[in-house]
């Protein structure tokens, strides 16, 4: 896959602005005669050079010159400093197939997160497990990174990084590899070359997602290319200077997952209609209150309505099972059409004074009994 985009992110960087290459081996990214880049990697280039002595894949001899020895270090923070390059930030740091070899993958981009300036970039390039020999690996979930960033061990993820990659980049040429036969230490065994963290391009960005919204990292996602040929996708992340746009970063990312899944076309749709009828029937602002099943629809197609004064909408599809009042708003069904629930959530008429006053508590213009029933009825149809 072509890196021509990345390459014009990082020529937009002043040409004088330090960056960082991790793991560059025998073919930097970024090259020294054109930046002012300077190489990490985990081990010193001597140890590198003895690392690959006997693979013949590698000419031990192009290794290039280590500036930032991180193996020595607990944090990049620390090995920066003991660098002595006289600053400890950058303007934009890059890795290729690093990420997924890292111990712990919350603590890596919160290190990377120190180590930039603010609104600095973290370009990666990562492998997408469809097309290597994480083929019949599952995709690493939130939960697993989580666990390891609390203490959890590496031998569960080494072993199955042993047990079930194939033999090469070839999947499709492959099969399952059963017939390997292994000891269990091998779940124990220390070494660097595992892929602890597979990844698909949704799935990388849901563990971003995730980790946002848990407030474990500071970064917002500034451009995204999905994997179209060869093995890798290609991630842009910028470093957040203000904590109050994390939740419009959730978002962003969110549509992205959703353009990647196929959803977005949907979730328009609802949108359209949700605009028509605000506009139609000048509701506006809503209250939002609301749950199930449809109520994740509408919230999911309230993204699309950000240029429309809306600040909710009352739906739910599930509340009869759960309780007459939410909130003290009384909600009920109104119909179901077939197997389909064609939802509409309303106000109870004789709770409608104390909903208005509620409302009016909470800075709203007014209350209005919102149905939703031809929307959905007409989204169905389509």
């Amino acid at each position: 896959m072509s890196r021509s985009a990345l390459q014009n992110i990082i020529e937009s960087i002043p040409k004088s602005a330090p960056l960082m290459e991790i793991g560059p081996l025998t073919n930097p990214f970024l090259q020294k005669d054109k930046f002012n880049v300077y190489y990490a990697d985990v081990r010193t280039t001597e140890e590198l050079c003895a690392f690959y002595n006997y693979d013949p894949n590698i000419n031990v001899h192009e290794i290039a010159k280590i500036d930032i020895v991180t193996g020595l270090y607990d944090t990049y923070t620390q090995a920066i400093l003991n660098a002595n390059l006289g600053f400890d930030k950058f303007d934009a740091v890059f890795s290729s197939h690093v990420i997924e070899h890292t111990y712990d993958f919350i603590r890596h981009l919160q290190e990377i997160n120190d180590v930039l300036k603010d609104n600095a970039l973290y370009l990666l390039c990562v492998p997408d497990k469809r097309y290597t020999f994480d083929y019949f690996r599952a995709v690493t979930p939130f939960r697993d990174a989580y666990d390891i960033y609390s203490g959890g061990k590496l031998s569960r993820l080494r072993g199955d990084f042993i047990l079930n990659s194939t033999s090469n980049n070839y999947p499709e040429k492959a099969l399952f590899p059963i017939t390997r036969i292994l000891d269990l230490k091998v779940f124990e065994d220390d070494f660097h070359d595992a892929h602890y963290w597979v990844f698909t391009d949704v799935s990388f960005l849901e563990i971003i997602r995730d980790c946002l919204r848990f407030g474990l990292i500071s970064f917002g996602v500034s451009e995204f290319f999905p994997r179209i040929q060869g093995i890798e996708f290609q991630i842009v992340l910028k470093k957040l200077s203000n904590t109050d746009v994390v939740s419009t970063e959730v978002w962003k990312i969110q549509r992205i997952i959703d353009g990647l899944n196929g959803a977005d076309i949907v979730y328009k749709k609802i949108a359209q209609k949700l605009r028509e009828f605000i506009y139609i029937n000048r509701y506006s602002p809503l209250y939002i209150y609301g749950g199930g099943y449809h109520a994740a629809i509408v919230y999911e197609a309230l993204r699309y309505l950000q240029s429309v004064n809306v600040c909710a909408i009352i739906v739910s599809d599930d509340f009869e099972k759960r309780c007459d009042f939410t909130n003290n708003i009384a909600v009920k069904h109104l119909s179901e059409i077939d197997d389909y629930c064609a939802i509409v959530i309303a106000v109870n008429p004789n709770a409608i004074e104390e909903v208005r006053s509620n409302i009016l508590k909470r800075g709203f213009n007014d209350a209005v009994l919102c149905d939703l029933q031809e929307i959905f009825s007409k989204i169905q149809e389509e």
